[in-house]
């Protein structure tokens, strides 16, 4: 076979896995012998900074492993494609907590830039007053 239809195949066939461990994890269908590293924002609930690199993760459970006869058997009852483009009209209507983190994250963002602008402020706003005392003091 061509290598880069190989390459082709190898990398659908990755993203096809990806997509069916989502999918099994949004189901709750999880190995709570596997933990997975999602890294992310330090704002993110519950984030660990790892010490090598000082990257933020947040730590879950691994998808529970199933043959391809049991997830045809669970897509039956809740089909994976449906899932997946629903998602974001799920998100609008009832945002789940997990689905929230994007908003909740760029909300923290914009709260950590603001306290910024205010101590910048504050700070501005004491030396001007204290170059004003003395120069009031000089003048006299």
């Amino acid at each position: 076979m061509n290598p880069k239809v190989q390459e082709f195949l190898d990398k659908k066939k990755e993203e096809e896995l990806k997509l069916r461990n989502e999918h099994l994890i949004s189901l709750g269908l999880v190995d709570k012998s596997k933990i997975e590293k999602i890294y992310g924002s330090a704002f993110a609930d519950n984030a660990i900074k790892e010490e090598e690199t000082g990257r933020y993760y947040v730590k879950r459970y691994g998808a529970l492993e199933v043959t391809d006869e049991e997830y045809a058997e669970i897509c039956k009852y809740s089909p994976e494609k449906t899932i997946q483009i629903e998602t974001k009209q799920i998100n609008i209507e009832t945002p789940r907590k997990e689905e929230n983190n994007g908003t909740i994250l760029q909300i923290k963002k914009d709260i950590s830039s603001i306290k910024s602008w205010v101590k910048f402020w504050s700070i501005f706003s004491i030396v001007c007053g204290a170059i004003a005392i003395i120069v009031s003091i000089a003048n006299r």
